[in-house]
């Protein structure tokens, strides 16, 4: 295994950033053999990596197509995340374990007055970093946490406030509740819901939880047929509403 010979020669903070891609399953393609390999990491969208390691030297060098990396050119999350999935499945092997002067480096260099640069980056790096600062930043935003919903995905339910009821038997309810930051607003129709609901409509108006949709957390409810989210305010029998809670 390769990867603990190059873990003091990446930040912390890059190595955390990419094993927490790695273990979402955001590597979702590499191939390779004993001295490189190519791999695709998914973030606001795909970045292709490339890793190789040279022999005698076991000089490691990487490249990736990610803001990051075009404006900086270090070693980024995306690549350390191929870099661990390469380990995983034994590529990069080489001639066996590094040498203690192992090293790692980005395949190309920023922009000196060295006499003898080092080849420019792909040109879709070169792309990459036109964009302005600000818009690389977003990216990168967005990318953390596509990454983090991915490894730690969102709950069925969540605590909300009903705020106001309008002739709840005959029309509509009105509540807010939060998921992963987000504050949606969301109404029910419960016309056809009168006998699970309780007879003074302002009884409802308080905290109650709300059951929502994973994929599109703003399709919720409140109360239907087999289940409520109104806990004792709910007239449903309590052998019902334990059996629908626990589903």
């Amino acid at each position: 295994m390769f990867i603990k010979s190059l873990v003091p020669l990446v930040s912390a903070r890059t190595r955390a950033k990419g094993a927490n891609y790695f273990r979402s399953g955001s590597v979702i393609a590499i191939g390779g053999g004993e001295w490189s390999a190519h791999a695709t990491v998914r973030g606001t969208r795909d970045y292709r990596i490339e890793l190789r390691r040279e022999s005698g030297t076991d000089r490691f060098t990487a490249s990736c197509e990610c803001p990051y990396y075009a404006d900086r050119g270090e070693i980024c999350k995306h690549i350390w995340a191929a870099l661990l999935e390469a380990d995983r499945v034994g590529l990069l092997e080489g001639e066996g374990q590094p040498l203690q002067t192992a090293t790692i480096e980005p395949e190309y260099r920023m922009p000196t007055d060295d006499p003898h640069p080092d080849p420019a980056p792909p040109a879709g790096a070169a792309r990459a970093a036109a964009r302005p600062a600000w818009e690389r930043f977003l990216a990168e935003l967005q990318q953390d946490v596509a990454a983090t919903e991915r490894a730690h995905p969102a709950p069925r339910f969540s605590n909300g406030e009903l705020v106001y009821a309008i002739d709840v038997r005959d029309t509509l309810i009105l509540y807010e509740y939060g998921v992963a930051g987000v504050v949606y607003t969301a109404s029910q129709d419960v016309s056809s819901l009168g006998p699970f609901l309780p007879a003074d409509p302002m009884s409802i108006i308080g905290p109650a939880t709300i059951k929502f949709d994973r994929r599109n957390p703003a399709n919720s409810m409140v109360v239907c047929e087999r289940w409520s989210g109104l806990g004792s305010r709910s007239p449903l029998p309590t052998d019902v509403v334990s059996q629908a809670n626990s589903r």
